[in-house]
């Protein structure tokens, strides 16, 4: 946020009629979307122009005007709940974007914290002035394996990022939340052949 450039010039007139009357300047903020803090800007005053040399020329000091700002640095992650994918490669997606416009290019690694059970499509993020606010999806897809081991919990691992925006530089995204169904479900029978017993106690073996 900023105050209205300098283009937008504003003249104030006195007269000899209404030298003493008090006349407002309005002082308007121009939103921007750069989480740049609180910004210290000034009101230019030129010098005066009269006919009256006593007045002529004459140059006020400059007035500061402090310009809140209204943007802030962040990472969205959607969805934040618990995503799931399954040994048979099912997948999960979620999307990543910036909350404001960075004055410089902004990127972090990912990683999958157990790559036995899930894998990600990229390993690094970049955010730039321009694609911020578009969402980056990151497909994550289960891994299958042989151990009849249930429902496993792994996560995306975001590590902080990089800038040299100091307002972006350091922050840590949120890790993702996963669970990997298992697909070794039943029992297995071998041999799937006729067996034979018999009523005197003869036996088979499976």
């Amino acid at each position: 946020d900023n105050i209205d450039d300098q283009s937008e010039m504003q003249e104030i007139k006195f007269t000899p009629e209404n030298w003493s009357e008090p006349q407002a300047v309005s002082v308007v903020a121009q939103d921007d979307e750069i989480a740049d803090g609180m910004q210290n800007v000034k009101v230019i005053v030129d010098a005066a122009v009269s006919n009256d040399a006593n007045y002529d020329g004459i140059n006020h000091m400059d007035v500061s005007v402090l310009v809140n700002d209204n943007d802030s640095p962040g990472v969205v992650i959607n969805p934040t709940s618990t995503m799931i994918t399954s040994e048979s490669a099912g997948q999960a997606v979620f999307s990543v974007s910036l909350t404001s416009q960075p004055i410089a290019d902004v990127s972090f690694d990912i990683r999958s914290s157990d790559a036995s059970e899930g894998i990600i499509d990229q390993s690094k993020l970049k955010f730039t002035t321009e694609n911020y606010s578009v969402p980056q999806n990151i497909v994550i897809t289960g891994v299958d394996d042989d151990l009849f081991d249930g429902k496993q919990a792994y996560s995306v691992i975001t590590e902080p990022t990089v800038s040299e925006d100091s307002e972006y530089n350091g922050l840590n995204p949120p890790d993702v939340a996963l669970i990997n169904l298992d697909n070794e479900l039943g029992i297995s029978v071998f041999p799937t052949a006729s067996l034979q017993t018999s009523e005197t106690g003869g036996g088979c073996k499976l």
